[in-house]
């Protein structure tokens, strides 16, 4: 496996870097998300979901190779390109930050939909071991921008631990076309220290909105497995308990993918 320093473009030219130093806390929509402003990550889609909830009326993916980045981030970021070891392709991004700052690399996107539709992004994400010298786990995003406001529609905390393998990851999902941006970004928090993550493909989907029973239903069979394998030998309550929560958060997101 090789790394190289990569050649960026910035989004706004090399002052916007300096100003999201100098400003982090003032502009939340250009450094660390709070995580509260979004759930908890999921596994990738299945077939079984497409299936019950209808097949994509948008479906963007790019991998690496052909990703034709935008990078950001505060003072000391650090982007490359890793060869050898990609989740698909040949090549993956290596991302850092350091001393509590923050680094970002994504594309716009503008999904080509229209009607009732629910869209959701997904990027495939690693820690960077092989870079990082902070603790065991580096925190991350993958944060979907209105690229018109540049403000976020949806942030998906994620924590990435070493030694972890390429998983997808997927955000909540929104109802609104506009134009995007949707990067992979991670959150520095050591003071000295460096945070990298590890990025590959990313994926923009649109589904045909589904009814609130619709979804209801496709919630709690979601659920339904894992809460009663997690609970083999317990009451038949807190197997029910913990598929209401359950389903309760994937309604919330408004898709099962």
């Amino acid at each position: 496996m090789s790394i190289t320093s990569l050649e960026f473009t910035t989004r706004f030219g090399a002052w916007r870097g300096l100003l999201g130093a100098l400003t982090l806390l003032a502009l939340p929509a250009c450094g660390a998300a709070d995580p509260t402003e979004s759930s908890e990550d999921t596994a990738s889609p299945s077939a079984a979901a497409e299936q019950a909830l209808g097949a994509p009326v948008f479906s963007f993916k790019e991998t690496w190779e052909n990703f034709r980045p935008v990078f950001d981030g505060s003072a000391g970021a650090r982007v490359f390109t890793v060869t050898g070891g990609a989740f698909s392709g040949s090549t993956s991004t290596l991302i850092g930050a350091v001393n509590n700052g923050w680094a970002s690399v994504g594309r716009d996107v503008t999904p080509n939909a229209s009607g009732s539709v629910v869209c959701f992004a997904q990027m495939v994400l690693r820690n960077g071991d092989a870079k990082s010298t902070a603790a065991n786990q580096v925190s991350g995003g993958i944060e979907v921008i209105d690229a018109a406001r540049w403000s976020f529609v949806t942030v998906e905390p994620v924590t990435l631990r070493k030694n972890d393998t390429w998983k997808t990851y997927t955000t909540a999902g929104w109802t609104q076309i506009k134009p995007l941006f949707v990067r992979a970004a991670v959150y520095g928090k050591s003071s000295g220290k460096e945070d990298f993550i590890r990025a590959d493909d990313l994926v923009v989907k649109c589904i045909p909105k589904p009814s609130a029973q619709q979804l209801r239903d496709e919630c709690t069979n979601k659920c339904s497995s894992p809460c009663t394998a997690g609970f083999t030998g317990g009451s038949t309550e807190g197997i029910a308990q913990c598929i209401q929560s359950c389903a309760d958060r994937c309604v919330a997101r408004g898709h099962t993918f």
